[in-house]
């Protein structure tokens, strides 16, 4: 999961994690550690 929140101008605040569907929010501290960091950064700079 992948949420940009815009500060201000041009200034954005990126936060990325797991979806925790018990709290409904975007868990930025759980480990999956699934071997895909590469490709999830490149999808990350990709959405921007």
């Amino acid at each position: 999961m992948v949420k940009f929140q815009l500060i201000q101008g041009d200034l954005f605040n990126l936060a990325f994690g797991d979806w925790n569907g018990n709290d409904d929010e975007i868990d930025d501290l759980v480990v999956t550690d699934n071997g895909n960091m590469g490709m999830v950064l490149s999808t990350v700079i990709k959405l921007r």
